[in-house]
Formats: C-alpha cells, structure tokens, sequence
C-alpha cells in the first residue's frame, strides 16, 4: 500500500486507495468546523473570516440608519437595498455552514442530525438564525405587506380595536 507523508502528529498515515486522501487528513466539514469555531488566532483566517462578519453587521447596520432618513433613502435606496439583501445572504450561508459543518463534532458523541439539532436549538444557533431571518421574511414578503399585517394583529388584540381612546 503506498505510503503517505506523515500527518501533523508525526505518525504516518495510509491512503486507502493511491492517489486518494488519507483516513487521518481532515475533510472539508472538519476544517469548516474549526475555522468558524476554533481558529481566532491572530492573522489566521477565522480572525479575518471574524472581522468580514463584523464590518458586514457594521456597514448594515449605517446603511438602515442612513435609509431611515427620507432624502438618503430616496437617493440610496437602492444601495441599501443591496446591502440588506447582501447581509441576509452572507448570514445565511454563514448559519447554513455552521449547521452543516457542526456534525460529528458534539462531545455526546450523537448522531449528525442530533448535533445539529442540538446546535440550532442552541443559544448560539438560536442567534444565528435571528441574524438573518426577519429581515429575510422582510425581503421576501415586503416591508408593506408586514407593516399591515402587524396593524391588524394590533387591532384585533386591543379591545379599543387598536385606537387610543382619552380614558387610558
């Protein structure tokens, strides 16, 4: 069986068929797993994978700022636009890398879709998922069609039907 160089362990590892990977060389769930969980060390890749995440939630964050004032908006709109829907998506795909990557990796040593249950019932996941999901909901069904949708709510679950009457 032809030999392959040893692994980072210095203990030499076998491919199982020639020219195919090792069964000690990490897969790509594995290195995912650990790049967005593991590897925050100074200049590595998931310090800098890190710092994309929080100038994203900070460019966000200034573009629906700067869009709640009415002459900006009516000028950017459209910028802010893309960069909300470009926020969604780098969050997503960021929650939808966790999950997938989270598998086999739990200390209980359960099966792949406990962990991943048990990761998205997390507090973490939990969050994650908050990150992106309503303003995706928003996206998807329009800022108007919630608005009412939420004003009906309020008025159906106040006895004034939603009115401010003088005696409160």
């Amino acid at each position: 069986m032809p030999r392959r160089p040893a692994n980072f362990e210095g203990i030499p590892t076998l491919a199982v068929l020639p020219g195919r990977r090792a069964l000690g060389d990490p897969d790509l769930r594995d290195r995912l797993y650990e790049l967005l969980e593991h590897d925050h060390l100074p200049h590595s890749v998931g310090s800098r994978f890190v710092r994309l995440i929080i100038g994203i939630i900070i460019i966000d964050v200034l573009a629906m700022i700067l869009a709640s004032v009415p002459e900006y908006d009516a000028r950017f709109g459209t910028l802010f636009t893309v960069v909300k829907v470009g926020a969604v998506a780098v969050f997503a795909l960021e929650y939808a890398a966790r999950l997938w990557s989270v598998a086999g990796h739990s200390p209980r040593k359960m099966s792949r879709a406990q962990d991943r249950l048990e990761y998205a019932l997390s507090s973490l996941g939990i969050i994650d998922l908050l990150a992106f999901l309503p303003a995706s909901i928003a996206l998807i069904a329009g800022q108007r069609a919630i608005r009412r949708r939420c004003v009906r709510c309020w008025r159906r679950s106040t006895p004034s039907g939603g009115r401010w009457s003088a005696a409160s």
